[in-house]
This record gives structure tokens, C-alpha cells and sequence, in this order.
């Protein structure tokens, strides 16, 4: 009986994994719900928590990066979906302490973020994707030595901004057909402007808020 027990729990606690692992968090609106809120807290008040938001972008960076360089290196295979989890869970964890502990970590992984946010809708050519990006991460790690708060404002506030508006056109996105709902592509004049309206109140308002956090 226990052994029956015992292999009853460990095969629902392998199907759960494989639940989490396999599902499609973006197949309807409520994910993009609560994008939305999450980025519109950090457009808006993204220096006073800057070392959770900062940590929790490292998390993301490292979550999905090192899928990407262990499908490079074409390793992908020689992992299960189980373990491929835990080095993709493991590998934010340790991002997200690193960033905690020294915030520089996580404005290049926020700035490089943020590269690959905005690119991908101008630049066709996925070679120049994380090249740019890089060099956008860099530069944006370098100003954040000579202006810590005014780069933080203003990193939190593009990328909230930015985020809420690609999470508001995938709400739009994922109305029932019956409302035919139709909208500019995401590329659209309209929506960068959007973003970058949204981006400037941001950070207009996180400035004239009295901030908690990083020194000037």
C-alpha cells in the first residue's frame, strides 16, 4: 500500500511539472490582465521598488537566456523537460540574488531586456537582435554608474510603459471573435506612440515623487 502511495504521488507530481512546463500562459486575456497592472506599478513607481523589479527582470533574463544558449549549443536534447526546468528555474534564481545583491547586474539584464522587447518589431534580421541589444544593455550599465536614479526612472518607465501597451494589444488580441475586434499591427505608429507617452508620464511622475532606494 505505501509503495502504491508512494508511486500515486510522485506520478501526480511529475504530471503537474509537466503542466507547468508545457502550458500556454498567453493563450488568454487574464495573463495579459495581470502584465498589464504589474507593468503599469513599475512605470509608475519602478525607483521605489527598483531592487524587486530589477530582480525580478534578472530572474525572467536568466529563465529564458539560458534556454537560448543551451539550444546554441544544441544541449536541449541531451536534458528532459523536468531537468531542462530546474536549469532554467535555477539559473533566474541565481540571476535574481546576483541582481539583488549588485543592482548594475540587473539594469544590463533590465537594458538588454528591453533590447530585445523593441527590436524584434523594426528589425527583421535576428543576427543584429542580441547584438544591439547588448550594446544597449552596456551603454545603459554605463550611465547607470555616472546617474544611478535618473537611469532607473527612466529604465522602469520605458519598460513599464512599453509592457503595458504590448500587454493592452494582447488583451485586445484575445477578445471572443464575436467582438471582431480589429486593431493596428504591434509595429504601428500608433502604439510606439503610445509607449512612448506612457514611458515619459512614468517617469515624470517618478520623479517628482520622493523615491526610496538607490543613491544619485
Amino acid at each position: 500500500m505505501g509503495a502504491e502511495w508512494e508511486a500515486q504521488i510522485d506520478g501526480a507530481f511529475h504530471d503537474l511539472i509537466r503542466q507547468v512546463v508545457t502550458a500556454n500562459y498567453q493563450s488568454g486575456p487574464l495573463y495579459y490582465m495581470v502584465l498589464f497592472v504589474a507593468a503599469a506599478y513599475v512605470c509608475l513607481e519602478g525607483y521605489r521598488v527598483y531592487r524587486v523589479a530589477l530582480s525580478a527582470i534578472a530572474f525572467y533574463f536568466g529563465f529564458t537566456r539560458v534556454t537560448e544558449l543551451l539550444a546554441f549549443l544544441k544541449l536541449t536534447e541531451k536534458f528532459g523537460t523536468e531537468q531542462l526546468l530546474m536549469i532554467e528555474a535555477g539559473a533566474g534564481l541565481i540571476l535574481a540574488f546576483v541582481a539583488w545583491k549588485i543592482f548594475l547586474v540587473g539594469v544590463f539584464a533590465a537594458g538588454y531586456q528591453l533590447g530585445m522587447q523593441i527590436l524584434p518589431q523594426y528589425f527583421d534580421n535576428s543576427v543584429w537582435k542580441p547584438i544591439l541589444s547588448t550594446v544597449a544593455a552596456g551603454i545603459t550599465g554605463f550611465l547607470c554608474m555616472k546617474s544611478t536614479r535618473m537611469v532607473i526612472v527612466t529604465l522602469t518607465a520605458v519598460i513599464g510603459g512599453f509592457t503595458m501597451v504590448t500587454a493592452f494589444i494582447g488583451m485586445l488580441n484575445n477578445f471572443p471573435a464575436t467582438y471582431n475586434i480589429r486593431i493596428p499591427p504591434a509595429n504601428s505608429p500608433i502604439w510606439l506612440a503610445g509607449k512612448i507617452l506612457l514611458s515619459i508620464a512614468g517617469a515624470n511622475i517618478q520623479g517628482k515623487s520622493a523615491p526610496r532606494g538607490a543613491d544619485d
